[in-house]
């Protein structure tokens, strides 16, 4: 009796399918870990680049707000450059965002200066409290991007 033909895949090109299905695998795995990994954002004041939310603890600032113009007047008084605020409304169980705003057009609120800023107050009533959090600038290795400071480090204002 004759033996039957073999028939299957060579080495070459199986071994080429292993190291494209393991390629595969990697980049999907790269892709994934991306979005549990952020993006490093830094600020620096002179004394070498630091992580932004570091800095956020030694905001220091005071706000007004407004319901008759609809604007939030900010004073920074601590040696952090504010670059925006974010503005929310405390409701049961948190806080729920009205709106932000940047500072003189992007350029930013250095120490000791103050600026106002238009937030829609409509869905607040005078007497309400509202929860001014600060945003910095700060750099990634490409580009400069806006960090909003946790909750904790922003201010509260009465509504008047």
């Amino acid at each position: 009796m004759k033996e039957k033909e073999k028939k299957g895949l060579s080495p070459v090109v199986s071994t080429v399918l292993l190291i494209v299905l393991a390629l595969v695998l990697v980049v999907i795995v790269f892709a994934w870990a991306r979005t549990w990994i952020g993006e490093k954002i830094e600020k620096d004041l002179g004394n070498g680049p630091e992580v932004i939310e570091s800095f956020c603890k030694d905001v220091q600032f005071v706000a007004e707000a407004n319901m008759l113009t609809g604007t939030i007047d900010v004073n920074n008084i601590g040696n952090i450059p504010l670059y925006g605020v974010e503005v929310s409304k405390r409701v049961s169980g948190g806080v729920e965002n009205i709106g932000g705003a940047r500072f003189n057009a992007g350029a930013g609120l250095p120490r000791g200066s103050g600026d106002r800023v238009e937030i829609d107050l409509s869905s607040v009533s005078i007497g309400d409290e509202v929860l001014v959090t600060p945003v910095l600038l700060g750099e990634t290795d490409e580009y400069k991007k806006t960090f909003v400071c946790a909750e904790e480090y922003g201010v509260t204002a009465e509504v008047i």
